[in-house]
């Protein structure tokens, strides 16, 4: 369902300046009423124009839903704004800040790729060389 409702909203109508993903849908268990979580990225004038156009076209998406999955009843669509990815981003940025303000000198994670500082080998026992610095004659 979630499926068919992104491609029935990315298809049938336009957001105008906003991006507008299904996070989540919830069904009763009578299949009744679907509350649908989108995610609107974009300005909040544009964000609170989408919300709604979704609204006032929950009915038309409803009869486009029925066309495609069959189920006993077709719900009855409630459309509400989630804001979960935003709050990550925002919880994010802080945890970079304080990275930033607990140690300025050093990156926060290592660089994928880049190798590490060498660490120094362990010494053999009897020579007092690398361990694996020893001549193919001599062993331990």
């Amino acid at each position: 369902m979630k499926h068919e409702l992104a491609d029935i909203l990315n298809k049938d109508f336009e957001f105008g300046g906003a991006l507008v993903t299904i996070h989540e849908v919830d069904l009763t268990p009578d299949f009744k009423q679907a509350h649908v979580y989108v995610g609107i990225i974009g300005r909040e004038d544009c964000q609170a124009e989408a919300m709604r156009k979704l609204t006032r076209a929950a009915h038309v998406v409803s009869q486009k839903l029925s066309k495609r999955v069959i189920l006993k009843n077709t719900p009855s669509l409630h459309f509400k704004q989630d804001d979960s990815v935003e709050r990550g981003v925002r919880v994010l940025g802080i945890i970079e800040e304080i990275d930033a303000q607990v140690a300025p000198d050093e990156p926060p994670y290592p660089a994928a790729g880049v190798p590490r500082e060498p660490q120094p080998k362990p010494k053999s026992k009897k020579s007092g060389r690398p361990a694996g610095d020893l001549p193919a004659d001599e062993t331990d």
